[in-house]
């Protein structure tokens, strides 16, 4: 019995099509491979992005914190002369997640926030500072190296 060339190529396509669908309906079964983009409660996300962004852009400059760092310490004036102001410092270590922490903000008029060195290592964080003054509630996030 004689065979011709253009089976080969059909049997051949059939082959690869049945591949592709072995891993397409093993991707669609098995869990592991779930990777959705949306998130359950999405728009709950989305409207925490917003107000965070909202935060951030409504920090002027004369409201914006000054950081200076000494031998001992790292101070954060804040630059409010009329009011108190509460809030939090997150410090985040992108090297080591053990030195991460955060502290409450709670100071008077004209007042810094000081950290001392030996809470803080060498190099770089991300500084996230949350504070209500004047009835806003404002965000800032920084990099800064310490040295």
């Amino acid at each position: 019995m004689k065979t011709n060339a253009s089976r080969y190529v059909l049997l051949a396509f059939a082959c690869f099509i049945a591949f592709i669908l072995y891993f397409v309906v093993k991707v669609q079964i098995d869990s592991k491979y779930d990777h959705e983009l949306m998130l359950e409660d999405y728009y709950r996300q989305e409207k925490k992005i917003n107000k965070q962004f909202e935060e951030e852009s409504a920090v002027s400059a004369s409201e914006e914190p000054i950081f200076r760092q000494t031998n001992v310490s790292l101070e954060i004036d804040f630059q409010a002369k009329s009011e108190n102001i509460s809030g939090t410092a997150s410090f985040l270590r992108p090297s080591s997640k053990k030195a991460d922490f955060t502290i409450p903000i709670q100071l008077k008029a004209g007042e810094s926030l000081v950290i001392p060195r030996g809470k803080l290592q060498t190099g770089l964080w991300y500084i996230t500072l949350e504070w209500q003054q004047n009835g806003k509630q404002l965000r800032i996030k920084k990099e800064l190296y310490l040295n």
